[in-house]
């Protein structure tokens, strides 16, 4: 019997991660809107601009479903309030946070500026009636067990993400605007 390799030892001690329908939902509606935005970045070849998605709310928004107190893994430029009723009158109370940075160094006060400066009163109810409008349809390639929990999960961050987008123009190359919540995306 020959001594197991180094290599072979790590192997065996790694613990194996298997995300939950909830986090690869997520991460594949992310996909999903990236390539939307690849698609609309190259139809306007001049646009300097570029912003990551904040993909990190829709994983991070999954993974903290149910947390007692929020508190991102960040340090927030702000902390956007989301309230808002659902058709069966259930009111949800939860937060979304959003940091912005650069993937290439420097800082976008501008951008900063604004996001700060919003009137985000209101929001919670346009996401959610913006989710309910536009729900989200599982297609043949998405895999994994659809519930009616998670759809209206999906829906609710997609909705999200464009209610809560950047106007044209506010951001340059290499802009990130980190975000992450505590909302489950509730909407009956």
């Amino acid at each position: 019997m020959s001594k197991p390799s180094v290599d072979e030892l790590l192997r065996g001690s790694t613990k194996s991660y298997e995300p939950s329908i909830a986090t690869r939902a997520a991460l594949e509606s992310l996909v999903d809107a990236s390539r939307t935005e690849a698609v609309h970045s190259r139809a306007q070849r001049r646009r300097r601009s570029f912003w990551l998605i904040p993909g990190a709310v829709v994983a991070a928004g999954a993974l903290t479903a149910g947390a007692a107190v929020f508190a991102p893994y960040f340090d927030p430029d702000v902390r956007i309030p989301i309230e808002y009723v659902t058709d069966t009158g259930v009111e949800v109370t939860c937060t979304y946070a959003l940091r912005v940075g650069s993937v290439v160094g420097g800082e976008n006060l501008e951008l900063r500026e604004w996001l700060t400066s919003q009137d985000w009163s209101g929001v919670g109810q346009r996401i959610y009636e913006d989710a309910v409008a536009n729900p989200f349809i599982p297609g043949e390639d998405d895999e994994g067990e659809w519930t009616a929990e998670l759809v209206d999960s999906v829906s609710f961050f997609d909705a999200m993400g464009r209610q809560t987008d950047v106007p044209e123009g506010l951001t340059v190359f290499g802009d990130e605007i980190a975000g992450t919540s505590d909302c489950t995306g509730r909407l009956h």
